[in-house]
C-alpha cells in the first residue's frame, strides 16, 4: 500500500488522529530537510565563487530535488535549451528550499551578485497553485519581487488555484515583473494567466520535454502493453480498477506497469540524468501501447514512438494537456483520450491486434515552439 493511500484511510477513520499526524510529519520534514538545506547551500556558494560581477548570469529558479522523472526531464531538458542559446552565460541553480527558507541568509548574497543585465527563469510544471504544493509558487513571488526589473522567463506552468486569497496574492506578485514571460502549458492555464496577469506578456506553449519527440529512434522489438500510473493524490481511478483492467489485457498479452517517480535517489539520479532519461524512453519503446495518467508518461511514450492511451486525473492538467497532440496530423493514431477505464481497454486490445507499423514522429514542438523561445524572450 502507497502512503498517499495510507494517510488517506486513516483520515477517513479518525481526522484528529491524522492531523496530529500530520503536525508530526510537518516537524520531522523540516528536521529532515536541515541536511538537505546545507547541501544545496555549498553547492550554490561554490557556483557563486566562479562567478564575477561583469559576467552574465541566468538564475534558475525552483530546480528539482526530488526522483519524479518528469520533473527531472523538465530540468534536463531546460539545461540543454539554456546551453543552446545562453551558452556564455554562467547558470546559478537555487531550489525552492533555499528561497523560502532564505537559509543562511542566501537570498541577499543571490541579490547581491545578480544585475538588471542577468535573466531570471522558473522551472516548468505544476507550480503556479496552491493544490499540489504551493511552495515553488511561493519562491515564485520571492524572486519577482526581488528581481522586478530583471527579464524572468517562466517555462510553462500549469495554473490551478483553490483559494481566491492565493491567486489574489499571485496577481500581485507577478504584475510587479515588468519584464516577465509566462508560459502557460494548456488553454485552460492560459486564459487564466491572460486574466490574471494582464501586466505580463503571457504565450501558450507547450511543455518543453516535447522537444524530445522525434529526436529517438529504437530498433526495440515491440511486445505487450506498459501502464504508465500515478500512486499519489492526483490518480483518479483506484489501484483496484487498474488492476482489474491490467487482467483483462494479459488475456491477450503480457502488460506491465510503471511510473514516472522512480526509486533512485535524486542525488544518483541527478549524475546520470540523460541515461536515465533516454534508457526510460527506450523502454516505452519496447511495447506495442501504452496507457498512462501522467502527463510525463504521455511525453516519454511518444518521445519513443509509441501509440499512447491518456487517462484523466484529478484535475485539467492532464486532459488539456492532450490537445497539444490530438488535433494535429503528425500525432495521428499515436494519441488517445479515453473517457474511462473501460474504453482504454478497449483502444489498447484495438491497437496492440491492429499495429503494425511504428514510424518516428516529427520534432514538431522544437521545431515549432523552443527554436523560436528565445526570440520572443529576447523582445520584451
Amino acid at each position: 500500500m502507497q502512503v498517499y493511500e495510507i494517510k488517506r484511510k486513516i483520515k477517513q477513520k479518525n481526522e484528529w488522529i491524522y492531523n496530529i499526524l500530520k503536525k508530526i510529519g510537518s516537524v520531522w520534514n523540516h528536521i529532515r530537510r536541515i541536511p538537505i538545506k546545507f547541501r544545496e547551500y555549498k553547492k550554490i556558494k561554490k557556483q557563486i565563487e566562479t562567478v564575477r560581477d561583469e559576467d552574465s548570469k541566468v538564475l534558475y529558479v525552483g530546480i528539482p530535488l526530488h526522483s519524479n522523472l518528469g520533473d527531472q526531464a523538465q530540468y534536463y531538458c531546460i539545461s540543454k535549451w539554456l546551453s543552446n542559446n545562453y551558452s556564455n552565460f554562467k547558470v546559478i541553480e537555487m531550489p525552492d528550499i533555499l528561497i523560502n527558507s532564505n537559509f543562511l541568509n542566501i537570498n541577499k548574497v543571490i541579490k547581491k551578485i545578480i544585475n538588471k543585465e542577468d535573466i531570471i527563469i522558473f522551472q516548468s510544471g505544476y507550480r503556479t497553485t496552491d493544490v499540489a504544493n504551493i511552495k515553488g509558487e511561493y519562491a515564485h513571488r520571492k524572486i519577482i519581487k526581488m528581481f522586478s526589473e530583471n527579464k524572468i522567463l517562466v517555462f510553462p506552468q500549469t495554473i490551478n488555484f483553490k483559494s481566491d486569497k492565493e491567486l489574489e496574492e499571485s496577481k500581485n506578485a507577478y504584475k510587479l515583473g515588468k519584464r516577465l514571460l509566462f508560459l502557460a502549458r494548456d488553454k485552460k492555464s492560459y486564459e487564466m494567466a491572460k486574466k490574471s496577469y494582464i501586466n505580463n506578456c503571457v504565450e501558450l506553449y507547450p511543455d518543453i520535454v516535447t522537444s524530445l519527440i522525434g529526436t529517438y529512434q529504437f530498433n526495440s522489438s515491440r511486445e505487450g502493453i506498459l501502464c504508465c500510473m500515478r500512486r499519489d493524490g492526483e490518480k483518479l481511478y483506484e489501484n483496484e480498477d487498474i488492476d482489474k483492467m491490467m487482467l483483462k489485457l494479459k488475456k491477450i498479452t503480457k502488460v506491465d506497469r510503471t511510473d514516472t517517480t522512480i526509486s533512485t535517489k535524486y542525488t544518483e539520479l541527478k549524475k546520470e540524468l540523460k541515461t536515465i532519461i533516454e534508457n526510460t524512453i527506450e523502454q516505452f519503446s519496447k511495447y506495442k501501447v501504452v496507457i498512462t495518467d501522467r502527463y510525463h508518461g504521455t511525453i516519454f511514450s511518444l518521445a519513443s514512438n509509441t501509440p499512447t492511451i491518456v487517462i484523466n486525473s484529478t484535475d485539467h492538467k492532464l486532459s488539456s494537456g492532450v490537445d497539444w497532440f490530438k488535433d494535429k496530423e503528425e500525432f495521428k493514431g499515436y494519441i488517445f483520450f479515453a473517457q474511462s477505464l473501460e474504453e482504454a481497454q478497449k483502444l489498447a486490445e484495438d491497437i496492440y491486434r491492429n499495429k503494425k507499423d511504428y514510424k518516428v514522429l516529427p520534432e514538431y514542438f522544437r521545431t515549432h515552439y523552443y527554436d523560436k523561445l528565445k526570440e520572443k524572450f529576447e523582445e520584451i
